[in-house]
């Protein structure tokens, strides 16, 4: 299983995966999750760069768990699957095929989860895909597993 770094390319679930920025922010700027203030939430940010390699209009997320799209993607140490957003704040967006576009994977942390300069490992996913033909029709991917991994420094971002 492959080890990136920011700026490498996976291609896994017939999407290509480049991790271009992970970030530490106060406010939720364009991301699909709302922090508590008062609580001193803040937001882990992963700014991801995806070309939809299927030759089909495909959501960035399945809902499943575990999914072999977007928000199959995990961060060691923070739970659950991100909110996935356009930087226009579109949630969940459509990937077009062959059109790159930027996605922005979010999860709320709490005040002394993370801090920036810390290193974070991310699993990118993958998966196989097939077509049904008898019960099942249509295109789905299955046998969800870690297709690579990220190591990132975690960057401070100040909003105001």
């Amino acid at each position: 299983m492959p080890e990136l770094a920011v700026g490498e390319t996976f291609a896994g679930s017939d999407l290509e995966v480049t991790v271009r920025a992970v970030e530490l922010r106060d406010e939720r700027g364009d991301a699909a999750v709302f922090p508590d203030e008062e609580k001193g939430e803040k937001v882990l940010i992963v700014v991801l760069d995806v070309v939809n390699t299927f030759p089909a209009p495909r959501s960035a997320g399945s809902g499943g768990e575990p999914s072999p799209t977007l928000d199959g993607i995990r961060v060691e140490g923070v739970e659950g699957a991100p909110a996935l957003s356009r930087d226009d704040g579109l949630t969940t967006p459509i990937l077009q095929p062959d059109v790159p576009a930027q996605v922005i994977a979010a999860w709320v942390v709490g005040p002394g989860d993370l801090r920036a300069g810390e290193q974070v490992r991310l699993s990118l996913p993958d998966s196989t895909h097939y077509v049904g033909r008898s019960v099942t029709s249509g295109d789905y991917w299955s046998d969800v597993r870690i297709g690579a991994w990220v190591t990132a420094d975690v960057e401070a971002v100040v909003t105001r």
